[in-house]
């Protein structure tokens, strides 16, 4: 979903900033050997106060239920946050701007049973929201003021 979500954004128009932890630079790696033009690799680059230095100049925020998507909301930016198995209701990012898109399957569970694919490897509930509903969403979270 990664590199079919990146294709799609650039020929949208988007350039595009990774931004993650040290131990995401492989990942990050791999998906720069796309050869995308508006792809800027930063991961593992910057401290936290830079990055919320960084993060606050963007026009949008697209990001998984991390610690990252959440700070984006907190500082103000337009948040996309894509979430699997977890509720948004209880757990999301708050604030004005805030988007959350959550793929309806049956490998989501509510909070009062245990996710029997917990760190399955197959990210099924993530994989299952189309990269077309989340290019849109970036579109219409850019033309808000």
């Amino acid at each position: 979903m990664e590199r079919d979500l990146l294709l799609a954004l650039e020929a949208a128009g988007f350039t595009l900033l990774l931004v993650g932890a040290t131990s995401d630079q492989s990942d990050a790696q791999a998906l720069c050997s796309l050869g995308l033009c508006h792809l800027i690799n930063a991961v593992g680059v910057w401290s936290l106060a830079e990055l919320t230095q960084i993060m606050s100049q963007v026009c949008c925020f697209l990001g998984l239920d991390t610690g990252t998507t959440h700070l984006a909301a907190a500082i103000g930016v337009p948040t996309l946050a894509l979430f699997g198995r977890l509720d948004p209701a209880a757990i999301g990012p708050r604030g004005e701007g805030v988007m959350i898109l959550q793929a309806d399957n049956a490998c989501w569970l509510s909070q009062q049973q245990r996710c029997t694919r917990l760190r399955c490897g197959h990210r099924v509930c993530l994989q299952a929201i189309k990269v077309s509903d989340i290019v849109a969403a970036c579109r219409t979270m850019m033309e808000q003021p």
